[in-house]
């Protein structure tokens, strides 16, 4: 499975052809892997959670025109809106200057969406502000995920999860929560920093290398 924070219309193109599990936007919709569907030539999107998408795209609006804001003030900074999401990113900012404005824009959102009851929470990542659904979350949905398999008595006995984000720790210890004496799990953090995740890889291409070593006992 893969699990991310791009749209559908950008991973239907980079990966459509892959009979792989995908995730969207956090964990907002789901396609699994064809061999899990009675009809595998009909590989659907399934929106994970109750969310009436028409409210969701309204508070986004409004969401919107808020952080356009900051990302006019911030030079260098950029909103992205997503069917379920908005985020600011400031990477490429000046530092100290997009870190305070991020405290300024959560603080302001957070008292917004409190007052609104619009069902959004925000959530700080590697220099981004990100604004989705309550409850949509990679952790949520790892959970998911597993507890699915194991209702359909297809769950694995092993489970290797990398991440590199802030949001990803709390993924990590979801799928940890998996393991028991028939179940291994390993999770491993892209890059060396603090992180929940058991052990760690330098970059991308080590994970690369790490699949395609695993791919060969599949």
């Amino acid at each position: 499975f893969v699990l991310t924070e791009r749209d559908t219309s950008f991973v239907e193109q980079l990966m459509s052809e892959l009979d792989l599990g995908l995730v969207v936007e956090h964990g907002y919709k789901l396609m699994w892997p064809s061999r899990y569907n009675e009809d595998r030539d009909e590989r659907q999107w399934v929106t994970l959670g109750s969310f009436n998408e028409a409210q969701v795209s309204e508070w986004l609006a409004k969401v919107n025109d808020k952080l356009e804001k900051y990302e006019e003030g911030t030079p260098g900074s950029v909103v992205i809106v997503k069917e379920s999401s908005a985020t600011w990113h400031f990477k490429d900012a000046d530092p100290e200057f997009a870190f305070a404005q991020a405290q300024a824009a959560q603080h302001k959102l957070e008292d917004f969406l409190e007052k609104s009851a619009t069902g959004m929470e925000i959530v700080m990542g590697q220099k981004t502000l990100y604004v989705r659904p309550r409850g949509v979350s990679k952790a949520a949905t790892t959970q998911h995920i597993l507890k699915s398999l194991k209702e359909w008595n297809l769950d694995p006995d092993f489970v290797l999860c990398f991440g590199d984000d802030r949001q990803d720790e709390d993924m990590f210890d979801a799928a940890k929560e998996y393991a028991d004496a028939t179940a291994e799990v390993v999770t491993c953090t892209v890059g060396r920093k603090t992180s929940k995740a058991e052990c760690f890889v330098e970059g991308v291409e080590e994970v690369i290398r790490a699949l395609e070593w695993l791919g060969r006992f599949v």
